[in-house]
């Protein structure tokens, strides 16, 4: 038996990348570098030139997922070359939070220098990959943060040009000496001044790796998010479900088989929402998308999903109606870490829920938080937590039972 049965989704990727990190004399991480990866080999490949790899680590990973799964609350060194630089793509992360490395072939151009400034007036920090102290670099020095240089000519050598930077630079660029590869060059080079160091004398470059989204699964989150907000938005509903012209037909072909009593076909989104109503609809799309995110797992979760999403429904019926669909979506939401095998709480971020969802499904705090917990402590069997959910709802066990009842029903009619 299985749930919503529906046609293969897209294949599913890994994306990788590395983070190095950046460290004071004290050992302090300060900071990571992100360095572009294509497969689980831990170095840099070959043949892929600065563009495409700007590209692909922006695409692939910062653009879904933000900085924070991968440097936390600390500040992530991003590599731009010049084409990804000049095309805005540092604009579309934290500015508070990224610094902008500039990669050591770039050419510092009039127009380069021009954009840094503005990047800058929008609170961008700038670093310089591998300083060569060519005069080329000269119209950029002003506006770096940092300024990061090699120890592979040798301590002596190494100090020298540190005291050097450090004479013709402004006082508040901060100076990181890169590949510090044993215990002497540290202790030497910290004894004469540098601050901040980098190399594997501290740690390699670490891996990090996940299953990226296929394109229709991020079209099917942002619909997920869409309904959740209290008023649906169908304009951005529509083009959001036709960036993906087979996720249009499944949707419609299942908006069909759920009306029966429809004489004549549906054949776009707007008749299906003055057919069936703004609420009816939205659980509908949310439905609709449990099945697509599930598609390629067992389908009890599928069904399990819906069970919760139902439970949950029929038990806030007693207590706020205006918050039906809310409760139902809660249950449906708390199975999405395992449809799509990731961290639950750096999803829920990425949902941008309201404070409300947000707080029930990773707290389970308020009313809908508490009706959440409640049905899944009975699904696992802890009745204790059940008993103390029944007293802080004031729900009856004769109430809960008929609402299980009604939930299990539910299940088996979408299965038929």
């Amino acid at each position: 038996m299985k749930c919503m049965e529906t046609g293969p989704d897209e294949l599913e990727t890994k994306a990788y990348l590395a983070r190095h990190p950046i460290l004071t004399q004290d050992y302090h991480c300060i900071g990571y570098e992100l360095l572009y990866r294509n497969s689980n080999k831990n170095s840099y490949p070959l043949k892929v030139t600065d563009e495409q790899a700007s590209l692909d680590l922006f695409l692939d990973n910062l653009s879904l997922y933000g900085l924070s799964p991968y440097v936390g609350e600390a500040m992530a060194f991003v590599n731009y070359s010049t084409a990804a630089l000049m095309a805005e793509l540092p604009g579309y992360l934290s500015a508070k939070q990224t610094i902008i490395e500039i990669v050591e072939r770039t050419t510092p151009s009039k127009s380069l220098v021009e954009h840094v400034k503005i990047l800058k007036q929008k609170g961008f920090r700038f670093a310089l990959s591998d300083f060569d102290g060519k005069e080329k670099w000269l119209p950029l020095l002003p506006e770096l943060d940092f300024i990061k240089f090699s120890a592979t000519s040798g301590v002596d050598e190494t100090i020298e040009r540190f005291h050097m930077l450090k004479s013709c630079i402004n006082a508040n660029t901060k100076i990181i000496v890169e590949k510090v590869e044993d215990y002497n060059t540290y202790k030497q080079l910290k004894l004469s001044g540098v601050e901040y160091f980098q190399g594997y004398f501290f740690s390699k470059p670490m891996m990090v790796s996940h299953q990226t989204l296929s394109p229709s699964k991020q079209v099917l989150i942002q619909l997920l998010a869409l309904c959740a907000k209290p008023d649906l938005d169908f304009i951005t509903a529509s083009k959001i479900v036709g960036q993906d012209v087979a996720l249009t037909t499944r949707l419609l072909r299942m908006v069909n088989n759920v009306s029966p009593n429809v004489n004549t076909p549906i054949n776009s989104l707007r008749q299906a929402l003055v057919y069936l109503g703004e609420l009816p609809f939205k659980k509908l799309i949310s439905m609709f998308v449990l099945s697509e995110l599930t598609v390629d797992k067992p389908s009890i979760l599928c069904c399990q999903g819906l069970l919760r999403a139902k439970l949950c429904e029929c038990i806030m019926k007693n207590y706020d109606t205006n918050k039906i669909f809310q409760a139902y979506l809660i249950g449906l939401l708390s199975i999405l870490d395992a449809a799509l095998d990731t961290d639950f709480e750096n999803l829920i971020l990425e949902l941008n829920l309201d404070e409300s969802f947000s707080e029930a499904l990773l707290s389970k705090t308020g009313i809908l938080g508490v009706i959440l917990d409640l049905v899944l402590a009975n699904e696992r069997m802890d009745f204790s937590q059940v008993s103390i959910d029944f007293e802080v709802l004031g729900l009856s066990a004769k109430t809960f039972l008929i609402c299980c009842e009604e939930a299990i029903r539910f299940v088996e009619q979408i299965n038929n």
